[in-house]
């Protein structure tokens, strides 16, 4: 683990924030969110928490709404503007075990205030604009971070409800889920799968979290994730 600080640091890690590579100087959300979540949870709250402050300080953050955007570049200019649902539970992650609870709770308020809340399957749209022009696209991973976010706020009942919510719409014997740059696809994720059985597990629901694996159908390629 040291050894990948140390290269997170050295390497990616520019004013107080992590890019997307050594030759791209983008600031994506999600990026930062998840990797900075790992970070905290392996014990390195020092490197996770410059992250979380940088964000909540910078143009990616939103102060009117308590959402980030996708990503912009380190000069603080929006090359994404959007407001991701996936990329924003990702960054409640981080808030919440960085102890910016106050932001995280209110990030979470934020989406389901949302346009792209989808209040009939209580489920997440992918994303919307500025403008709020919401992409109606439901895909899973974008709802299994949201429950992450929820479980580590401890909102156990809205988490609860929103897991439910995502078996019903997307399980056919493993979680299935459209692939935004291809029209009408339904594909499974190997990390779909691995984040369902972590959340189920989380929920208390071992059987649940079993199946995630266990009636995987392996026969199918999964699909890598972009």
């Amino acid at each position: 683990m040291n050894r990948t600080t140390d290269t997170l640091q050295k390497i990616l890690l520019k004013n107080g924030m992590l890019v997307l590579s050594p030759t791209e100087d983008l600031v994506c959300s999600h990026v930062n969110g998840l990797a900075g979540y790992c970070l905290a949870k392996y014990g390195c709250l020092e490197l996770a928490a410059i992250i979380s402050k940088t964000l909540l300080g910078s143009n990616l953050y939103d102060n009117q709404s308590g959402l980030f955007h996708r990503e912009m570049n380190l000069l603080g200019k929006l090359t994404k503007p959007e407001f991701n649902i996936c990329k924003n539970g990702f960054m409640a992650c981080l808030l919440v075990c960085t102890g910016k609870f106050i932001e995280a709770s209110e990030l979470i308020k934020s989406l389901y205030e949302s346009p792209a809340y989808d209040k009939t399957n209580h489920l997440f749209y992918r994303q919307f604009s500025q403008d709020l022009i919401v992409d109606c696209q439901l895909i899973t991973h974008s709802n299994l971070a949201v429950c992450l976010a929820l479980l580590e706020l401890k909102q156990f009942e809205l988490a609860r409800t929103l897991m439910y919510s995502i078996h019903t719409y997307f399980w056919e014997n493993g979680y299935r889920s459209i692939d935004f740059e291809v029209k009408d696809s339904l594909l499974y994720y190997l990390d779909d799968q691995a984040l369902s059985a972590i959340i189920w597990m989380m929920l208390g629901h071992t059987e649940l979290s079993l199946q995630c694996y266990e009636d995987y159908p392996l026969t199918i390629p999964p699909k890598p994730r972009r």
